[in-house]
């Protein structure tokens, strides 16, 4: 029953946004057609309340108490309020149905062994594997993406450097191989080392929700997902593995090694594949900066002494687990952003996709509990737009449109 509602209250949303009641986020020109050049119908005040009709690259149509016209797509986001009323009638249905996904990765922190724990980490261990069949490799990715009509590097220095500039260079171990508990402690990570703490970690996160039983939705976020990395020459051998957990929340998750994890939730709310393309590359690029591993470092096990290696490792997963829902700074969020708008754009797609897919989140009513995690955990929508307006509306406008391929849609 909670999914029907759920998926009920999803199409709701997306079908309001088609025609939606929004707000100016800042002073703009409204203009006659979706080019910087057209003629100025009227000048439009931040605050301004307006009727979003629909999309066209870097630009949205809507209507004004002084006619119908466009504005840049950052200039505008659709208005909470106005969709509050029709998820109050459904939050009695689908609140108790809604599984906490912050208590369950925390409680999967509290993991330390002991018979039950171990059987439930095999059972995780399984789910991955049963995953890893929808791994593709970098030539696969390409060959897709080239039936797609997607051109990787497309102005690719337009709007300044690849965020890529060290995701090639692996930590060194300095000679004679490290044992993992040595090798954190000096500093000194193989890539075999970050990969095995990252297995470790997606087998965890699939202990808290399984993976949707879906196997088209499962291989449309790996070939999208491998493309992207194919596209930006990074890291081409690693062993990238995407998927789609179980969850109504909406959230995504990146671990070392190249695991990339996004609930049901979000897949849902994604209305094309460049949207996608732009939440994965966002995943991809705090990987390429190893944030996930610094934040570790920072909270990982104190000075105690662990009786062995895999002792040490339950202690390491244990903090990264709450790691999951610890929030980034807010200037780490929005260099992810505009990371991510790079990396989906050097790969063909289009650049205005993470805005779009921000303008749908933006839309959706405060207090959903779908928004829990990521509420907490993220900046709020309009001072993403505004960062991204601010650092990459110049460039962006610059860039061919990019491709919007359809996303394949799950049937659950």
């Amino acid at each position: 029953m909670w999914k029907f509602l759920s998926m009920l209250l999803g199409l709701g949303l997306s079908l309001a946004l088609q025609a939606a009641p929004g707000k100016l986020l800042r002073d703009d020109n409204l203009r006659a057609e979706a080019s910087a050049d057209a003629r100025v119908l009227a000048l439009l005040n931040r605050g301004e309340a307006v009727e979003i009709l629909e999309r066209q690259g870097g630009w949205t149509r809507i209507g004004t108490a002084r006619g119908e016209g466009w504005v840049r797509l950052l200039s505008v986001r659709g208005d909470v309020a106005a969709q509050t009323a029709p998820l109050a009638e459904l939050r009695g249905e689908l609140s108790p149905a809604s599984r906490r996904l912050e208590t369950r990765i925390v409680a999967v922190a509290g993991f330390r062994g002991g018979e039950e724990e171990e059987r439930i980490e095999a059972a995780g261990q399984a789910a991955l594997e049963r995953l890893e069949r929808f791994r593709l490799s970098a030539a696969e990715a390409s060959a897709a993406a080239g039936r797609l009509g997607l051109v990787a590097g497309r102005d690719a220095t337009v709007c300044g450097a690849s965020p890529w500039s060290d995701v090639d260079t692996d930590a060194a171990s300095g000679g004679a191989r490290l044992s993992l508990m040595s090798a954190w402690l000096l500093n000194r990570l193989s890539a075999e080392d970050e990969a095995r703490i990252g297995r470790a970690l997606a087998v965890r996160l699939l202990i808290a929700m399984p993976a949707v039983e879906d196997a088209e939705a499962q291989r449309a976020v790996n070939r999208v997902g491998r493309w992207l990395v194919a596209a930006q020459g990074g890291r081409a051998q690693a062993q990238w593995l995407f998927a789609v957990l179980d969850s109504d929340e909406i959230h995504a998750w990146s671990a070392p090694g190249g695991y990339v994890l996004i609930t049901s939730g979000l897949y849902r709310q994604l209305r094309d594949e460049a949207e996608l393309a732009a939440v994965l590359a966002r995943e991809i690029a705090r990987l390429a900066d190893k944030r996930v591993l610094r934040d570790l470092r920072q909270h990982g096990p104190g000075s105690g002494r662990p009786a062995d290696e895999a002792a040490f490792l339950r202690g390491l997963l244990g903090n990264g687990m709450e790691a999951l829902v610890r929030p980034y700074a807010a200037e780490s969020e929005y260099q992810a952003d505009r990371a991510a708008v790079l990396l989906a754009s050097r790969a063909g797609y289009d650049g205005y996709a993470l805005a779009a897919f921000l303008q749908n989140l933006g839309g959706m009513a405060d207090g959903d509990p779908r928004l829990a995690t990521l509420a907490r955990t993220h900046p709020r929508v309009e001072t993403r737009l505004a960062r991204l307006a601010d650092s990459l509306e110049e460039c962006l406008a610059r860039l061919p449109a990019g491709k919007a391929p359809p996303l394949y849609r799950m049937n659950n």
